[in-house]
């Protein structure tokens, strides 16, 4: 294990929360647990540097780690900051355009 997974803020809760089953709408506290985790960035950097599919990693989806990849792509290689990319998410503007199923109980950073 790596160290930053030791630091991950979703560390204790059951696994599930990140890989739920049968499509449809995403739970909200898992993107909530990374949006306060300290090693978010890392997290999802690792799941693009290893093109994992399933699961939420570092605060996004599988659909939406697929849009920042294809939007690295090209690139010079440098990280895009996905902290902005994601700093907002789906629901606290009362535009829930993103697939989870409702915002967070309390707005983050």
């Amino acid at each position: 294990m790596d160290d930053w997974m030791k630091r991950a803020a979703c560390r204790g809760f059951p696994t599930v929360w990140w890989f739920p089953e049968g499509g449809g709408a995403l739970p909200a506290l898992p993107f909530f647990v990374c949006s306060q985790c300290p090693v978010a960035d890392t997290c999802l950097q690792y799941a693009i540097d290893n093109h994992i599919k399933p699961g939420i990693w570092g605060g996004m989806s599988e659909n939406e780690r697929k849009v920042e990849r294809r939007a690295r792509k090209g690139t010079d290689g440098n990280r895009v900051d996905a902290v902005a990319a994601r700093s907002e998410p789906a629901g606290c503007d009362g535009n829930n355009t993103s697939e989870r199923s409702d915002a967070p109980l309390v707005r983050p950073r």
